[in-house]
């Protein structure tokens, strides 16, 4: 009997403290007894410094015969370095693995937080999880290498930009990185444009052309992607830049070759196997690091007096 399991596909978890942005895919699996799980490893450097400040490492496993959900299992990563990180199993109220646009996820979630550089850039991990049935699942992902944004000057992890300005954002070409992902969270939108209580999201993805360094212009970068419905009269109100008030936090990470493949478009709907896997076993699924930096931009006139250092990016043309 063929099994019909729901797995996250295309976040980074964590991001930001109340993004989810999760994209539910419906992914079929022969084997009801079979697990799919969705791991990722995130490392966060200060956008200035370069230096990493925390690891975060977020796990969802789903499996029909546990209605869905997969508790007891030990789920470890190992890095080369031999430091190993062992997840804990959180309570089905967790809204860490909450999606952004339909609540709690199926499956249970695991996680784990160092503040500190618990795994090394351009180290190789590796995914051990054991289920209390006793079926076992492996992986392996090379963590892409530090970057930050050329020339950003912030406090704290904070800057002014100028009102109805558009920004290019550059960095290094960064070894190990097949994609770039961005997600930004706008708070201060006028009513007519974002009456939701919650700030209004925005995520975008883009692979990685070999040996050339990535940029994005922003927020037009953000507004390019698929738009829901509600959010497109706003979207296109930040086209040119953020509206004076406007706060945005955002976040952009480089993935490795696992989660690139994972968020590759035309990867829906494929009875029978999970696109492009890189989690093997007892299941499937898919196993993902990435390296991202923060800032928090506040547009307000310099005359303001905020006291926030000017971001200081180069204007898009």
């Amino acid at each position: 009997m063929r099994a019909s399991i729901r797995l996250s596909r295309g976040v980074i978890p964590a991001l930001l403290p109340l993004l989810g942005g999760c994209a539910l895919d419906w992914t079929e699996i022969e084997d009801p007894e079979l697990v799919a799980a969705s791991v990722t490893v995130v490392l966060t450097v200060d956008p200035v410094g370069s230096t990493v400040q925390s690891t975060d490492v977020l796990a969802l496993l789903v499996g029909e015969n546990f209605h869905d959900r997969v508790p007891g299992a030990s789920v470890r990563i190992v890095g080369e370095s031999g430091r190993t990180l062992l997840l804990e199993e959180l309570p089905d109220s967790a809204d860490v693995c909450a999606t952004a646009s339909e609540g709690p996820s199926t499956g249970t979630c695991y996680a784990a937080s160092v503040a500190s550089a618990h795994f090394e850039p351009l180290e190789e991990l590796s995914l051990q999880i054991a289920t209390a049935d006793g079926g076992r699942l492996r992986g392996r992902s090379l963590v892409p290498n530090l970057f930050a944004p050329s020339g950003l000057t912030a406090e704290d992890g904070r800057c002014r930009v100028n009102p109805e300005t558009g920004y290019r954002i550059d960095w290094s070409f960064v070894g190990g990185a097949w994609a770039h992902i961005a997600e930004a969270e706008f708070t201060g939108l006028r009513r007519h444009l974002w009456d939701s209580p919650m700030p209004l999201y925005l995520t975008a993805d883009w692979m990685v052309e070999s040996g050339l360094a990535p940029d994005m212009v922003f927020p037009l970068r953000l507004t390019e992607a698929d738009i829901p419905w509600k959010a497109r009269k706003a979207a296109r109100r930040l086209e040119t830049g953020l509206p004076w008030g406007v706060t945005a936090r955002l976040a952009v990470a480089a993935v490795d070759r696992n989660w690139a493949n994972w968020i590759r478009p035309g990867q829906v709907d494929i009875a029978g196997e999970v696109p492009v896997p890189s989690v093997f076993g007892d299941g499937t699924g898919m196993f993902g690091t990435a390296v991202r930096w923060t800032v928090t931009m506040e547009s307000r006139d310099a005359e303001d007096g905020t006291g926030l250092l000017y971001c200081d990016l180069r204007v898009s043309d």
